[in-house]
């Protein structure tokens, strides 16, 4: 309804949740697990165009594998110059993307 006069959507609110398949240590089982990702603007005032989510790739992001974190952190909570492409991005992420929306 963004064309459409009085189409709008007021005090939106934008979240989104990933699953991560870890081993368990005492039974050597799959399971799945369920995280928030911190956006950086979650929340519009007067929505009525594209939204895009934005979220930081550092030492407390969900989407990251073990490694990635563990580099950041050495690497002063910056992401690593020489993983700055787009195959070394996709290998340290770790995560699948479950989508939901309500009005």
């Amino acid at each position: 309804m963004s064309n459409q006069p009085c189409g709008e959507i007021l005090d939106a609110e934008l979240c989104c949740v990933i699953r991560k398949e870890d081993e368990s240590s005492l039974t050597n089982e799959a399971y799945a697990r369920f995280s928030t990702v911190k956006l950086e603007e979650s929340t519009h005032p007067f929505f009525n165009q594209v939204w895009q989510g934005c979220h930081v790739l550092n030492e407390e992001s969900p989407l990251l594998s073990r490694i990635a974190k563990d580099k950041i952190i050495k690497n002063g909570g910056y992401w690593p110059a020489q993983w700055a492409n787009t195959e070394d991005i996709r290998k340290y992420l770790n995560f699948s993307v479950m989508v939901s929306t309500y009005v």
